[in-house]
């Protein structure tokens, strides 16, 4: 017999089935909605944190590619990442919104 099917006149099996419906539409309006953001919170920071990673370890290898292939000493790559940088975030404050004062 598959599940069970409480009688008619079985009061305690009704009642049950009437808790375990209350429990299970509570989990799925409660539970599982916050599982579901709690995951993406994590996944998020996970996904941010290795996406800094990559970031920090591909400047480095810039700069050493820099290095190898520009004339000079060390400094020249980083005065040629240096001012790449600095050319990036003039160009990004120059886009900003200010915001107005009130």
């Amino acid at each position: 017999m598959s599940g069970y099917q409480p009688q008619s006149d079985d009061l305690a099996g009704k009642v049950t089935g009437k808790v375990i419906g209350t429990v299970d539409r509570l989990n799925s309006l409660s539970a599982k909605p916050l599982t579901l953001i709690a995951r993406g919170l994590v996944f998020g920071m996970l996904g941010g944190v290795l996406a800094l990673t990559v970031l920090v370890l591909l400047i480095i290898g810039a700069l050493r590619a820099l290095d190898i292939y520009l004339p000079g000493e060390v400094w020249s790559a980083h005065l040629a990442l240096g001012s790449l940088f600095t050319l990036l975030g003039l160009f990004v404050w120059r886009m900003r919104k200010p915001t107005a004062h009130k």
